[in-house]
């Protein structure tokens, strides 16, 4: 499995070539990850090395029916099973849901029923990756998560707006919540408001509906704006007025009835970039920009990642610990779901696992970094000097088993720089 493990994946079995050709490329354009399998066998060997959202099943395989690996799907985690076939007579319909399949797609395929099933598929693969993190505690040591712990802690008693900017499946609702908890206003409601997708007057709706005060809980409540940045300008010239900086707490259009105590957002974009684009109104973003707190992605957070799959992995199933080799790999691995990811792998693997778990049952392929012999690094005559210094970084990385400070140290670099340069890494 790879590193991008953090978007749903699809078993597709059809041993038509031309087909799963097709299929593969719809799938991959949806942003799912696509196993496929020409044929029964590899089919079973794909099921037992990770986990899919969704199997796409042809029943007539070269090797078997493929009525026999309904069940066994079922029986790995596969939540839906979809069959494909030409042969559609009421007989192979009526075992094919007997078996556990969701629906029987006739060839040439229904292609928008199809994607019906996709979208479902993907929605359900959110809000599980979701559940995970902000279900999961806030673990964590490195420099820059016990930075952000603190800052949170010393924004809890304010009234002001606060902004959680960091990549996706950093944590930011997760670390909210926590704000929320932490909070003068936690006694009060949360009320949670999805920007993507939302329309202008349906946002206005939301904050009006959401800040109202109610009788049976008269405590004004916050609002959460999960990725604000996408609000349309006239949804944000509505949050904008909203804002009451001199009261230092949200009113909404100054209703006694709409009163938030507080407001917090989420966005996955850079908000100081999205504002010099103009992609924010400056009256909103002059009431937010002091109070925009950076989430770090697990890659940076050192052996916290470790922590985090080996807490998880324990909530899935008590007594779970890593082998010494994992450890190692996990510190390495570049983590682009971030604590999405990690949350999901170690359920994955708690569940394949007897105890100890090993780097098959995560899934874990070789990190890329530069190999390293008996403490030597051996760059060819003609390497660029940029190359060279990355291939040094990496190295060095992997010598000290990801721990930052002390690579820094080893380089005479400051921890700050040697971030700007790993971030830099990555982007290539």
């Amino acid at each position: 499995m790879s590193n991008t493990s953090h978007a749903p994946r699809v078993l597709l079995v059809e041993d038509d070539h031309w087909l799963r050709t097709v299929l593969q490329e719809r799938l991959s354009k949806r942003g799912f990850l696509v196993d496929s399998a020409a044929t029964a066998q590899r089919a079973r060997e794909l099921m037992e090395s990770c986990e899919h959202s969704l199997m796409l099943l042809d029943l007539m395989l070269p090797d078997a029916d493929g009525l026999q690996l309904i069940g066994r799907a079922r029986a790995q985690g596969t939540r839906d099973v979809i069959v494909i076939s030409g042969h559609g007579d009421v007989g192979t319909v009526s075992s094919v849901f007997r078996s556990g399949a969701v629906d029987f797609l006739s060839k040439p395929l229904d292609l928008v029923r199809l994607d019906g099933w996709l979208t479902r598929a993907a929605a359900r693969h959110e809000r599980t990756s979701r559940h995970l993190v902000d279900e999961a505690p806030l673990i964590g040591e490195s420099e820059p998560f016990r930075a952000l712990r603190d800052a949170l802690h010393a924004v809890a008693a304010s009234r002001e707006p606060v902004v959680l900017h960091g990549d996706t499946g950093v944590g930011k609702s997760r670390l909210a919540r926590e704000l929320h908890r932490l909070g003068s206003a936690s006694h009060g409601r949360l009320v949670v408001v999805q920007a993507e997708g939302c329309s202008a007057a349906e946002f206005v709706r939301q904050l009006e509906a959401g800040g109202m005060v109610v009788p049976s809980d008269p405590v004004r409540p916050t609002l959460l704006v999960e990725e604000f940045t996408l609000l349309s300008p006239t949804a944000q010239a509505a949050l904008a007025a909203a804002v009451d900086t001199e009261r230092g707490n949200l009113a909404w259009a100054g209703r006694a009835h709409g009163d938030f105590a507080r407001v917090l957002l989420t966005t996955t974009a850079d908000p100081f970039q999205e504002a010099d684009r103009g992609r924010l109104g400056s009256d909103l973003w002059l009431r937010l920009e002091v109070g925009v707190l950076h989430v770090p992605p697990l890659a940076d957070r050192g052996r916290d990642v470790v922590a985090l799959v080996e807490d998880g992995a324990n909530r899935e199933r008590p007594g779970s610990r890593l082998s010494p080799e994992v450890a190692d790999q996990l510190m390495l691995a570049s983590w682009p779901g971030n604590v999405r990811q990690a949350l999901a792998m170690a359920r994955r693997a708690a569940q394949r696992a007897e105890g100890l778990i090993r780097a098959e049952h995560l899934g874990l392929g070789a990190p890329e970094v530069a190999s390293v012999q008996s403490e030597r690094l051996e760059i060819p005559v003609g390497t660029s000097l940029e190359d060279a210094r990355r291939q040094l970084v990496l190295a060095t990385l992997r010598s000290t088993r990801g721990d930052k400070a002390r690579a820094a140290e080893i380089l005479g670099i400051s921890l700050k720089t040697l971030y700007n340069r790993i971030r830099e890494y990555r982007a290539k």
